[in-house]
């Protein structure tokens, strides 16, 4: 009986797993797709094509929030393509301290690393003169 009731509830409820309704897709992360994928055209952009590129920028944005709900948060964060937020960054994963005084955080490391390394940044290619000029 339990059973039969539970199926009668979902039977005529909202379908919110339906990664192609644009309704079941995050409203900013969506605005956010869509403001990046037409700042690639705004070249190409006049009144008579508008809406067919904001068709496709939808169609373009559905597609990739439906595969990665965060999409463009690591791939188009700051309107750059490739630039945006990692969880594989240096200084994200603490080491332990351990030792006598580890609980005021001055013990000894667990691990002993020297790293005199520069990490290539994306952000340095991008002049200050670029960004004065989009």
């Amino acid at each position: 009986m339990d059973i039969i009731v539970e199926e009668d509830l979902n039977k005529n409820s909202y379908d919110y797993k339906n990664t192609k309704d644009i309704d079941n897709l995050n409203g900013e992360e969506f605005k956010l797709g869509i403001n990046f994928e037409m700042s690639k055209v705004a070249e190409l952009l006049t009144s008579e094509n508008m809406g067919e590129y904001l068709d496709k920028a939808r169609k373009t944005v559905a597609k990739n929030l439906g595969k990665n709900p965060l999409y463009y948060v690591e791939n188009a964060q700051f309107g750059q393509e490739g630039i945006g937020y990692t969880g594989d960054a240096l200084g994200l994963n603490p080491t332990e301290i351990k030792g006598k005084y580890a609980e005021s955080g001055y013990g000894d490391p667990t691990k002993k690393v020297a790293n005199d390394e520069y990490i290539e940044v994306k952000e340095s290619k991008i002049s200050f003169n670029d960004l004065l000029n989009s």
